[in-house]
């Protein structure tokens, strides 16, 4: 009489086969998974800074920054083109506390010195991705990775409070009373 059906011998090969296939393939899943996140985030971070430069010169945030000064601005202020883009990165939602845009007014060397304003996103969501006082110009997608500790982040809170903030060897503190979208001087005048 003849068995139909497999033996434990051959179901046992199937399952070591497919442990094997796993073993390689959700590694390489996942990396997948997360470049894909890291590039998806990256355009997000753009996104806010061209919205933020549009915004700028817009006086959505107040006047101008002179020579000098610099701006926080931060990203949930900013108004996206795209009205239907939700406040959150790829990995979880931004924390407020911790996602912003600073703007510097510094003047250009040369024939023609002229005010031209630096960029830098500071951008953390709470799955702990982001990234911390990227200077737009420098701003890649490896840029994006999860952030381990947090003292070394500034919040808008700390910011509002007197921690400093430097940018091109200059330090900027905030003056007392000051509002996050007012200017930022290199030296409060008292």
């Amino acid at each position: 009489m003849k068995n139909k059906g497999f033996t434990l011998i051959e179901i046992l090969a199937v399952i070591m086969i497919l442990g094997i296939i796993a073993l390689i393939a959700i590694p390489s899943y996942t990396a997948y998974v997360n470049s894909t996140r890291r590039s998806a985030y990256f355009t997000n971070v753009k996104s806010y800074i061209e919205s933020a430069k549009s915004g700028l010169y817009q006086r959505e945030y107040g006047p101008l920054p002179e020579e000098g000064e610099a701006i926080i601005i931060p990203a949930k202020n900013i108004k996206l083109e795209r009205e239907d883009t939700v406040y959150k990165s790829p990995f979880a939602m931004y924390d407020d506390q911790y996602t912003y845009i600073v703007v510097v007014a510094r003047v250009t060397t040369g024939a023609a010195p002229s005010i031209v304003y630096d960029y830098y996103a500071t951008f953390l969501d709470r799955s702990s991705y982001g990234i911390n006082n990227v200077a737009s110009t420098r701003l890649e997608k490896k840029s994006i990775q999860r952030i381990t500790d947090l003292t070394s982040i500034v919040s808008i809170g700390d910011i509002m409070n007197g921690r400093s903030l430097s940018y091109n060897g200059i330090t900027y503190v905030t003056c007392p009373g000051g509002d996050v979208n007012n200017p930022y001087h290199p030296l409060c005048e008292s």
